[in-house]
């Protein structure tokens, strides 16, 4: 079977070719010309996108690729590939088998029979259906057995969804799957296949060329699920329920109902399956390290499906589409067409689906990166800008720029990514998409003068480029904001629309040569690469290393050198022990470590360096959350108390200094003069109502009543909400809440009120509920309405709120913590955001000068300092209203102009309304600190007509294919040219090192090549003694991923390195001996 799976064909770009190359070398043709570092600026896909040659090989997109791949990674894709190739390519469905006799389609069923021929019973047929043909008059003329035996059915390669599941188990097995067969009772089967990234299993059900979609049955169907049974044939065997996994309906009247026709209740049924489990378990041929470890699987998955159990609702995108496997009419008597809306899936319920671009500006877990921070030859910033994105291991991550070798934006299509850049060090500072001009003008507003910027903007709407969005753009020299919108064009005699692409580097208040800015329809391929050297104004003295709590980089590039601290003694150090040798090593004189930002680590694990290949931090879940990552950033971005302290308390450095600007008017006329609290003894007393909402970020009001079930389910979990917050992540400038009674008397309000730990309403003050009710339409309990201190305008709904309240809850402390700081923060109006940021900055600002004055220079590194009318303090700020500019143009006009009064006033309208539409530009100054007296170099990479618009002269043109070409343009002193560092392996390339390399990593293939089927020999610890003999060799890890064919991953407990199920292990042996070779 495994032999028979196209595996180059589903995971191309693992696939390595048995003539020990990657396939693609006629891929690049029309740039033999470039060298390495030219052809290394840019994305490899732009090169293979903008191929129009039809004869050009595509060995590297799969034809089951699909635009949501994006999701997934490693053997995850390769599963969702695997069945869709599958529905594809092996399997036929079969409603009624053709006639025998005549092959007329329309037979229809006749009954039923067992197995009776040798071969109904060699291939394990349950049953044997018959069927009459009505061209051959009406007689029996043909059999469909529902065979069960694998083998039989890899022959045949027909049935329906139990042939489907059986056989598609057997793939997924083949290749290399954990997997598990799973039982509906309502009659249907699917597998579930185990994910080593996730540590859970995953749906996946190849009827239907679908996986991950445990929505699908329930809400897409509309089926009405009673038990779901999965079936593990390892070892003894194992059964588990995992209704909770494809259920929200677990605890309703009619979900028990039905499940009481099949068991007496639920202790019994969770007893019947530990019989049978405690059955199984005596057969048992597992060790005890992999028994323990299917126990600790199945006591997550219960504790999970207990999560899910608190709540009625669907975490993430629903899948909003019936069954598509059978006829029609099969469909419809199964009652399995869905609601008949269609559609692949609804919307989004509760956390976000997949808006990857809200209003306020998406950004990275951490926005902040130093590539080569240390390496003293490589003094120059080098950006890549490039049309399109394609998606790393981070899914919220694209290479639509880059910056000296990490890509780092945020967003992809319909979206404006904008990277901010430290032009004295070119260290990446900020990272941020916008959905509309105006909010990307207002962040760029904020952003200090001379910091380098890279933008690329796909098919936005320009209708938000309103006059102050232009004047805010206007401090970017060479951006034409006149030519950032779409344009129309006739096709076929008809008027289409012809969506823009926009491409800038610049420098914010100044308009240096090297500034390039592009719009292109977005169908172009198009990338531009500026290189500039910083030499003369970088200082890599002024560093230090910032600490990043619960936070792990997405690859590691080698471990602690063994002279600087042993791996066991790695093992089992304190962080304070692991960052003292750290910063020993760093200091040292070895020849790698220019290479190197920073480490990670977490008890337990060794310190795991890493480099500009690490980026983009990822936030660990809260299994995870011991992870730490450490690594350098010039010291402004450090705060001063960011430093290992194992007894200081984690909340102390959580509070601001400064206090919010609550609208305590409005709240005051809202919820009236006075609330009550709690006290730590849970005491009541009336608290003024700006005193109790003092420095709350969110208010939230909790309509709720002790009479209503759904809200007694619901009360504890937003208890469990709330105190996560106050006690942990939030304590201050968080969530409050107030809660608003319906209770029918004061004693049920005092009792439910008892059980609460928030504000409250005063019961007596019934004329408020009323109030409130009316004013935000709530028709239905509990209902929860988050509202922005600051304005007062509702950030979350009651429709959306206590779903993701839910949902959060299941995900853990980090999945609470996330919810509010990344979601709803974010979901604030942009004018509140804009105070709070100012705040912050002005509160820093103060922190770090004395009383006599001082430098504020050094502190105003992320965001500049403004008038106090939000101005730039440079230019002049307009003093008067519009009446009043409008009144002083009109007295002009009659008194010097000698215009007649009516006249006047029509002039100063139309002088001032001109005035407007052309917003002032402040000056730009073209030398001081502006880097344009500094070596650089221009590349651009897009068709021919796209580069023969390219403004300005001395460009060279240095390869092309006569559609697209390459061209390049320096300035000063020959240009700048960025050198991408590389791990020196002592000794070169015939070093005992990459000898080590290959030979280890040739024992564990010889591993996998003996038992290819069974996954847990092809991925191996990184902190494992064996595998240590790679990890500890700086280049090691990139030796083997980037030559051999290996991948690094991490999970909660370490990094894992994994020969991909997919990969070819002859290829892989093939590279590996030629590697020994040449030694």
């Amino acid at each position: 079977v495994r032999e028979s799976i196209p595996l180059d064909k589903l995971m191309p770009e693992w696939y390595v070719n048995r003539n020990g190359d990657d396939g693609d070398a006629d891929t690049n043709n029309h740039l033999v010309p470039l060298g390495d570092a030219l052809r290394a600026m840019f994305p490899r896909r732009i090169f293979q996108s903008s191929l129009v040659d039809d004869t050009a090989d595509h060995k590297h997109t799969s034809p089951y690729a699909r635009e949501d791949d994006v999701s997934y990674e490693g053997d995850d894709l390769l599963l969702k590939r695997l069945t869709l190739y599958f529905k594809i390519n092996v399997m036929t469905w079969v409603n009624n088998p053709c006639c025998v006799i005549c092959g007329d389609t329309n037979t229809t069923n006749c009954g039923m029979r067992g197995p009776m021929t040798t071969e109904e019973q060699q291939g394990q047929a349950g049953r044997v259906e018959l069927y009459k043909c009505p061209t051959c008059d009406g007689h029996q003329t043909t059999t469909f057995p529902r065979y069960n035996s694998a083998r039989t059915l890899f022959e045949t390669r027909k049935g329906r969804c139990g042939e489907w599941a059986n056989l598609f188990g057997l793939y997924c097995r083949s290749v290399g799957f954990e997997t598990r067969y799973v039982s509906d009772f309502t009659d249907h089967v699917w597998v579930e296949v185990w994910s080593h990234l996730r540590g859970s299993w995953i749906h996946a059900d190849a009827c239907e060329g679908k996986i991950d979609e445990p929505s699908m049955y329930e809400h897409g169907w509309g089926k009405k699920l009673n038990y779901i049974i999965a079936l593990l044939n390892e070892g003894g065997g194992q059964v588990a329920d995992v209704t909770g996994r494809y259920s929200r309906k677990m605890l309703s009247d009619e979900m028990q109902a039905r499940r009481r026709e099949v068991t007496p209740s639920e202790e019994i049924g969770e007893m019947i399956i530990a019989q049978i489990n405690a059955s199984l378990r005596t057969r048992n041929n597992l060790g005890q390290t992999r028994q323990d470890e299917l126990d600790r699987r199945a006591s997550d998955e219960k504790n999970f499906f207990h999560f899910v159990q608190q709540s009625d609702t669907w975490e993430g995108s629903l899948y909003a589409e019936g069954r598509i496997s059978g006829s029609l009419a099969w469909r419809a008597t199964r009652q399995e067409l869905g609601d008949g809306k269609g559609g692949r899936r609804g919307e989004p319920n509760g956390i976000d689906g997949g808006n990857s671009t809200q209003e306020g500006g998406k950004r990275l877990h951490v926005e902040s990166c130093y590539p080569f921070p240390f390496d003293g030859n490589n003094n120059v910033i080098s950006i890549t800008v490039a049309s399109g994105s394609s998606m790393t291991i981070h899914s919220d991550l694209s290479d639509s720029i880059v910056v000296s070798g990490a890509p780092c934006a945020v967003g992809t299509t319909k979206s404006i990514s904008i990277v901010i850049v430290d032009e004295q060090t070119g260290c990446m500072l900020q990272s941020r998409s916008f959905t509309t001009w105006d909010a990307a003008a207002c962040f760029l507003h904020l952003v200090p003068n001379e910091r380098v910027v890279a933008i690329f903007a796909d098919e936005c709407d320009e209708s938000s480029l309103d006059v102050p969005t232009q004047r805010k753009l206007s401090r970017l020299g060479g951006f034409d904001w006149q030519h950032i919108s779409g344009s129309e064009e006739k096709v076929d005699d008809k008027i289409e629309v012809v969506s823009y692409q926009v491409l800038f580097i610049g420098q914010l208040h100044h308009h240096p040569d090297w500034a390039f800015f592009k719009s292109a329809p977005s169908s172009c391929v198009l990338a531009i690469n500026v290189t500039i050297d910083i030499s003369s104004s970088s200082d890599h003295s002024n560093l230090k290393l910032r600490v990043e709590r619960n936070t792990a980089p997405r690859f590691v590039s080698c471990r602690l050198p063994e002279a600087s601290m042993p791996l066991g003694t790695q093992l089992l150090a304190n962080e304070q022990q692991k960052r003292q040798a750290f910063v020993t090593y760093m200091e040292s004189e070895d020849s790698n470590t220019s290479l190197y930002s920073g480490y990670t680590t977490r008890d337990g694990v060794p310190v795991y360096l890493i480099s500009t290949a690490s980026f983009p931090f990822q936030h660990c879940g809260d299994t995870g959350s011991d992870w730490t990552t450490h690594h350098y950033l010039p010291e402004p971005l450090v705060p001063e108390n960011d430093e290992i302290c194992l007894s200081e308390d984690a909340t102390s450095s959580l509070v601001p200094s400064y206090d919010i600007p609550t609208d305590v008017d409005f709240f005051r006329n809202l919820l009236g003069s006075s609330l009550l609290s709690k006290d730590s003894t849970g005491n009541v007393s009336s608290v003024e109502t700006a005193e109790a909402l003092h420095n709350s970020r969110l208010i939230a009001l909790y309509f709720s009543s002790s009479w209503c079930g759904p809200c007694r389910k619901f009360s504890p979990i937003l208890a469990e909400f709330y105190m996560l917050l106050k006690e942990g992540a939030l304590p201050s400038h968080g969530l409050e809440i107030v809660f608003v009674s319906s209770d029918r008397d004061s004693e049920s309000f005092n009792q439910y009120y008892g059980k609460m730990p928030w504000l409250s309403c005063p019961f007596e003050q019934q004329s408020i509920k009323q109030s409130l009710s009316m004013r935000y339409g709530v028709r239905g309990i509990p209902a929860l309405i988050v509202l922005d201190a600051i304005t007062g305008s509702v950030v979350v709904s009651a429709d959306q709120s206590r779903s993701e309240v839910a949902i959060a809850c299941q995900g853990g402390d980090d999945a609470i913590t996330e919810l509010v700081t990344e979601r709803w923060l974010q979901s604030l109006p942009l004018e509140s955001k804009c105070i709070m940021e100012s705040l912050a900055l002005s509160c820093a600002d103060d922190n770090d000068v004395d009383d006599t004055g001082g430098d504020f220079e050094t502190n105003n590194y992320l965001v500049r300092k403004l008038s106090k009318t939000g101005n730039d303090i440079e230019e002049e700020a307009p003093a008067t209203s519009p009446q009043e500019q409008i009144k002083a143009i009109f007295t002009d006009l009659v008194a010097n102009k000698g215009l007649a009064p009516n006249a006047a006033a029509a002039k100063a309208i139309q002088i001032y309304s001109e005035g407007q539409k052309h917003p002032k530009i402040p000056h730009l100054d073209l030398s001081t600190g502006a880097l344009n007296d500094t070596p650089w170099t221009c590349s651009i990479y897009a068709p021919s007509d796209i580069i023969g618009q390219t403004d300005g002269d001395g460009w060279e043109e240095l390869s092309g294919s006569g559609s697209v070409g390459f061209c390049q343009k320096k300035g000063r002193a020959g240009g700048a040219e960025f050198n991408f560092p590389t791990h020196q392996l002592d000794g070169g390339p015939n070093s005992d090192s990459l000898r080590q390399i290959a030979e280890t990593a040739k024992k564990y293939l010889d591993n996998s090549k003996k038992d290819p089927h069974t996954n847990r020999f092809r991925r191996f610890k990184l902190s494992n003694k064996i595998f240590d003999r790679i990890v500890r060799v700086p280049g090691g890890l990139d030796l083997i991923t980037t030559q051999l064919g290996f991948v690094v991953y991490r999970t909660d407990t370490d990094f894992f390195a994994s020969i991909p199920l997919a990969a070819d292990l002859e290829s892989i042996k093939l590279s590996i001996n030629r590697l020994l070779d040449g030694l």
